[in-house]
């Protein structure tokens, strides 16, 4: 799992991070809430 989520927009797909680069940050035991 990644800090982002993908949602539909209109038809198209966009990304979003939840965190500044939360895409380089994988969810473990430590940082998960």
């Amino acid at each position: 799992f990644l800090l982002q989520i993908t949602y539909d927009y209109f038809g198209e797909m966009r990304t979003h991070d939840l965190l500044p680069n939360g895409r380089d940050i994988p969810v473990t035991n430590e940082n998960r809430q």
